[in-house]
Formats: structure tokens, sequence, C-alpha cells
């Protein structure tokens, strides 16, 4: 297979082989022979390195030898002879058109290693594509992640959908609306730490990658969003908003369902851009996992369900901190999606029921139902910044690791 694609479409084949039989070994063009301790004691035709060998070592290939054996015995068996053959071979005429060639390829081109002084060859557009194309296809051989999302997301939706089913507009049911839109806010977010394995499980391959200058940065950053994006965050949103909006029985129209996926999915992709901000800090999983708990554990306390923003004082100053928290601002963007054009019906035990519009319950939340705009600007805010902040700390451990 490896032959065929040299050969059919000029593929380079690198393949790191101790001791092959002689029809495996010249099927190769090119051989590099390392000496122990990694010096190169042949670099140069497959076809010659026998020869070559022969003279620089002083022995001879006898056909009851085999090439490989008789290759390896001259700079294994003997370190002296080893050094020998290393020297013989740096002093060589092969080296010297092998250093020629290289020169010639690399005329004219700058290369501070590590700090990407070179420019990858590919355009942005070309790179994009390719690491999309290889991330999709990644997935596609291993859909593992995928499905395990898709199928958390039917589980939990089906699962909140019995237990907020079919809610009605009376106390209870108003109640429990507020704590399933809080639920929802916490699931797109915990969930959303699978992210976290992007920039930490391939990090050598990705670092050696840029290094070598096969794409920039952003390059990478971009395609690694996009895709987490689109595959583990809307395919995932999609199906949980659609299973649980039906069952719960929020308002039914188009115009409010397309409003709480795309809150659910902003949600989502702000706290999957917060995980690639820490995969992108640190290559210890156990570093990562513990930062991006303890905030989203300080978001979800500053949610909205949790506090209440009419608090006066000491406690009215420190629940202030909620307008720190993404979850917030998803939590009060879903209940005023719900609340705002509907009525609602009071009916605590003990009293008459009293009908009352869905706003001023909005109200003893100290949520203002017209801050639907504010809330989903704030929210794209959000997923910018955190953005910036995710490509900058990449950009940054990139040339310092």
């Amino acid at each position: 297979v490896l032959c065929s694609l040299a050969q059919t479409r000029g593929t380079a084949v690198v393949a790191t082989i101790h001791q092959p039989p002689p029809r495996i070994f010249y099927s190769f063009s090119t051989l590099l022979l390392l000496a122990p301790g990694g010096n190169v004691a042949f670099w140069g035709a497959t076809a010659a390195a026998g020869a070559w060998m022969a003279e620089a070592s002083g022995g001879s290939l006898r056909p009851e030898v085999g090439i490989c054996e008789f290759l390896l015995d001259c700079v294994a068996e003997d370190p002296e002879a080893a050094t020998q053959v290393c020297a013989a071979y740096a002093r060589s005429q092969e080296r010297q058109r092998l250093q020629s060639a290289v020169r010639a390829q690399t005329a004219g081109v700058s290369v501070e290693r590590g700090q990407g002084a070179a420019q990858p060859r590919a355009n942005a557009f070309k790179q994009l594509e390719l690491l999309m194309f290889r991330t999709w296809r990644q997935i596609a051989r291993d859909p593992a992640l995928l499905l395990v999302h898709l199928g958390m997301a039917l589980v939990v939706a089906i699962v909140l959908g019995l237990v907020f089913w079919d809610l009605d507009k009376k106390l209870g049911g108003i109640q429990n609306r507020a704590g399933f839109f809080f639920m929802v806010t916490l699931y797109a977010s915990f969930t959303s730490m699978s992210a976290l394995s992007w920039f930490i499980a391939e990090r050598r391959l990705r670092w050696r990658e840029w290094a070598a200058h096969a794409y920039s940065a952003p390059a990478m950053f971009i395609s690694v969003s996009v895709c987490d994006l689109v595959l583990l965050r809307l395919l995932p949103s999609l199906c949980l908003s659609t299973i649980t909006y039906l069952m719960v029985g929020l308002v039914n129209d188009n115009k409010h369902f397309l409003m709480f996926l795309l809150i659910v999915l902003l949600t989502s992709s702000i706290s999957g851009t917060i995980c690639l901000v820490f995969s992108a800090a640190t290559k210890d999983i156990g570093k990562a996992n513990l930062c991006v708990v303890m905030m989203f554990a300080f978001a979800m306390m500053f949610g909205g369900l949790l506090t209440n923003s009419s608090a006066e004082g000491v406690a009215g100053d420190i629940i202030n901190l909620q307008y720190l928290s993404f979850i917030y601002y998803a939590w009060c963007a879903l209940m005023i999606n719900e609340f705002k054009d509907i009525d609602v019906l009071f009916n605590p035990n003990g009293f008459e029921p009293l009908p009352l519009s869905g706003q001023i319950f909005l109200d003893t939340y100290g949520v203002d139902p017209d801050d639907m705009g504010r809330n989903i600007f704030i929210l794209v805010a959000f997923q910018v910044v955190c953005s910036i902040v995710a490509a900058a700390v990449l950009a940054f451990r990139l040339r310092h690791e």
C-alpha cells in the first residue's frame, strides 16, 4: 500500500523499520541509518548502502548475510567501528551532495526554530479547509465522543421532559419552568467540558506541526472552534431543545422556539470556548478540569435562580457578581422568552387564584422583561471575548512552551 502511494500519487512515505527482509528493504528509495547515540552512519540511496558500508568499514557483504544484518553489524557490534563509519560518512561525497541539495531547497528561506518566522506554504483558506477536513474525518473514524454527546442529549432531554412534563401556568408550573431553564443552562455548560481535550490530547502533534510551519495558530484555533461548535455544540443543543420544548409545553410558536435554541447554543458555545482557553493554557488535564469546574460553579451560584438581585445591603452587593456570570444572562433570556408574552395564574394555598401578567413574575426575580436584546448582546460579547482570549493564550503557549 505504501509503495503504491509513493509510486502512483507521489506521496512521500517515511517509515521507521529495524531489520526488514531484502525485498522490503530495497523498496525504499532512500535510507537513513543511525548508529548508537543517534549519529548518522549513512543517508543516501538504498541501493548504494551495502557497497558504501563495505568500503567505509573495511568489511564485505557475504552472500549468506542479509543486507540489513550487515548494516546493523557495522554500526552496532563495535562502538569504535561505528564511530569510524560515522566519521567516514561525515567526510563523504554522499553527505556533501545531500547538504548541497538541502541548501538549494532552502535558499532564501529564513526559519527561526519554534518561533514561527517562516510562513505556512498554504494560504489561510486552504489551511482551514485541510484542518477542518482532517478533524471531521477523525470524528467520522472514531465517532464515540459525538455519539456520547448526542446520546446524552437524548437521554437528558427525555428525563427533563418527564420531570417537567406539560407544565401548566399556575404557581407550581411557573416555579418549575424557572427550575427547568436553570437545568438546561447547567447541562449546556458542563457537557461542554469535552472541549478540554482539543489542545491537550493531541498537544505534542499540534505543537510540532505548527513549529514545522504546516499551518498558523489562527488556522488551528478557528478550525477547532468551528468543528467543536458545529459537531459538539449545535447538534446536541438542537436535539435537547427540540425534545424538551415539546414535552415541557413552553410557548408554542417558532419564534420562541428558535430563540430558546439560540440561547442554549450560545450558552454551550461560551462554555466550550472557556474550556478551550484552559486547554490551550495547560497540558495537565487535571488542572484544566479544576479551573473550569470552579468557573462554572461560580457562574452557577450567581446564575439567577439561586440568588435574587432585589436583595439589599451586603447581600445585594455580593449578588451583583451575577453580572459576571454568563449563565445568569442565559437564564434571564430564557425566562423573558417564556414569560413576557403570557398570563399566569397566581394560586397560593388558602388564597383565591389571581390572574397575573408573566412580566410581574419576572419582576419578582429581578428580571427586566425588556432586557432580551441586552442579554443576547452580552452573551454574544462573552463569546467574542472568550474566543479572543483563547486565541491569544494559544498563540502565547505555542511560542513559549
